[in-house]
């Protein structure tokens, strides 16, 4: 990771939190295929949206270690390989978080927003972001709206988590309603 890459894990964190919500017991994650709108288990999920095989609970202060080291280990070594680490360096702890929270949801940064990303223009890089907002069926529109956001000047990472959602009560926390999960 590049300097400051402490702050981006925080901002990061703070937005997965928000995004994703937390859940201390396994719950199914719930999908769409590309192209077809045929929904599909996923797999089992815990904390905010991990892959942890076996685990039955995690605490919250437990779920953000070992994201907060997945974020530092492989999601900015990720972005700083396909986007370049003066590019990433560019970038407000706020956008570095941006970009933390879409390898967290898509498993790597899209392609089709790499070369907004690469030309540096917070405004190409907004649109491009909010152009993701139909992906999966829109599930994640909200998310997509709030994350171009901070690129554009038309939004701010929280500060601190705005609630602690259990997935799969119905609940709402941040941007994401919990009741479309199950």
């Amino acid at each position: 990771p590049e300097a400051g890459s402490g702050d981006a894990v925080s901002s990061g964190l703070r937005l997965l939190d928000q995004f994703e919500g937390f859940s201390a017991a396994p719950y199914d994650d719930w999908s769409y295929r590309a192209g077809t709108n045929e929904r599909y288990n996923s797999g089992q999920r815990i904390g905010y949206g991990q892959t942890i095989p076996g685990l039955q609970s995690i605490t919250r202060e437990q779920a953000q270690a070992q994201l907060g080291q997945q974020i530092t280990s492989e999601y900015i070594p990720s972005i700083v390989q396909t986007i370049g680490p003066e590019r990433w360096s560019s970038f407000t702890p706020d956008q570095q978080g941006t970009l933390i929270s879409l390898v967290h949801n898509y498993g790597s940064l899209p392609g089709r927003i790499v070369p907004a990303l690469q030309s540096g223009d917070p405004t190409a890089i907004g649109q491009a972001i909010a152009g993701l907002a139909n992906d999966n069926n829109g599930i994640n529109r909200n998310r997509r709206t709030a994350e171009a956001g901070f690129w554009t000047g038309d939004g701010a990472a929280p500060q601190t988590a705005p609630c602690a959602t259990v997935i799969g009560s119905g609940a709402t926390c941040g941007a994401a309603s919990w009741a479309s999960r199950s």
